[in-house]
């Protein structure tokens, strides 16, 4: 199965300045996500190859699927070099606690999901790497992508997982910049520049 990823691109404002080190404490550059293959070794974090736009510098990106590497998240604190990215896996987490299902009647994320969402949103940060929102499952389901990519953007998740080709484009609407927020990124960047 090949997952597709795609992150918001407002710090590139600052790295085409020459600003290199920028990226670090917003989103760094991906293509995508190749040969997901999650190595699940005793509990241990399940980890995926990930692609610099550079192709120069392959990372890594942690996601986080079992109670195991729940409770490991805090040794991100002085992550690896080469670690790019935190996520998670919903479906694969309800599978390893024993749930049998991870959202509501509402289609919202039970509470031990929504849990683990913030632990790994906050670990990337902690980390300095960027946060990678899990996949929305239902394919067909646009909206629910659409209201899903919307809120991890504005949570301050960097990109979003996707299973299926139509996913992307949503996903990548959600962490594009509107013109006002290329504006305002340009405002900032004249004004630390002057």
């Amino acid at each position: 199965m090949t997952c597709l990823l795609q992150v918001r691109l407002i710090e590139h404002l600052a790295s085409e300045r020459g600003h290199a080190g920028a990226g670090r404490e917003g989103c760094h550059h991906f293509l995508g996500v190749r040969d997901v293959v999650g190595r699940r070794r005793e509990g241990r974090i399940d980890r995926l190859d990930l692609i610099r736009v550079d192709r120069e510098h392959p990372a890594k990106a942690v996601a986080t699927e079992t109670p195991t590497a729940v409770l490991s998240l805090q040794d991100y604190r002085s992550p690896p070099p080469r670690l790019a990215a935190l996520s998670w896996g919903a479906e694969d987490l309800s599978a390893a606690i024993g749930a049998t299902t991870n959202r509501d009647e509402h289609g919202e994320f039970l509470f031990i999901h929504k849990m683990v969402r913030a632990l790994v949103l906050i670990a990337a940060k902690a980390a300095g790497v960027d946060a990678i929102e899990t996949l929305h499952a239902d394919f067909r389901d646009a909206k629910g992508l659409e209201r899903a990519a919307r809120l991890a953007q504005r949570e301050g998740f960097c990109g979003m997982l996707a299973i299926h080709p139509d996913q992307v484009e949503p996903i990548n609407a959600a962490f594009t910049p509107s013109a006002d927020d290329v504006a305002h990124a340009k405002k900032v960047v004249a004004a630390f520049a002057s």
